[in-house]
């Protein structure tokens, strides 16, 4: 590791780690590659690989950045990353796929990590493509949290007007945060 940043894995297993990362992407693709034809295949398999594949993906820009790689190496990952995700939620013509819910505390927290990595990495043309996840099918999916709207603004996006917060934790304080002016 290059020590540039905080250590947050032994160096030991990181090695171990990123290799597990990479087999699995691997494995997943060869998948994808030899049954791309099958008629038969059910959507969600496909579905569930692309998903997996993005996560794994995900999980390696995140141990690239514990070990100070370069943002130039994390950039170009991390839009192959976003691409993944985006199929993952690409129209079926039989199966319907559903997009993240901001409802949900797991993808309120997901999408966050997403916009926070896309604007670290000075990936600005990414931030429509991850708003577009959140857009996928349900125009009610925004307009429920104010907090998220406010930091979808300050990125540069449109926004949808609403007064309403989600009930999760720091919420509140987080929102204060992002409305203060500098000093």
């Amino acid at each position: 590791m290059s020590g540039l940043r905080e250590r947050l894995l032994d160096e030991t297993l990181e090695p171990e780690c990123r290799n597990n990362h990479l087999d699995a992407i691997r494995e997943r693709r060869e998948w994808l590659a030899t049954r791309l034809d099958e008629p038969n295949l059910y959507h969600d398999a496909r579905r569930m690989r692309i998903w997996a594949i993005a996560s794994e993906s995900l999980d390696l820009i995140i141990l690239d950045y514990s070990e100070g790689l370069p943002i130039e190496t994390m950039a170009s990952k991390f839009s192959e990353m976003i691409d993944w995700r985006m199929k993952s939620f690409a129209p079926h013509s039989k199966y319907k796929t559903e997009p993240f819910y901001i409802c949900e505390k797991d993808t309120y927290h997901h999408l966050s990590m997403l916009f926070s990595l896309a604007k670290l990495l000075h990936l600005y043309e990414q931030l429509p493509c991850i708003l577009a996840l959140l857009n996928a099918k349900d125009e009610n999916n925004r307009s429920v949290d104010e907090l998220y709207e406010t930091l979808i603004q300050k990125l540069g996006l449109p926004t949808k007007p609403t007064t309403a917060c989600l009930p999760f934790n720091a919420h509140n304080i987080l929102l204060d945060a992002i409305r203060a002016k500098p000093h």
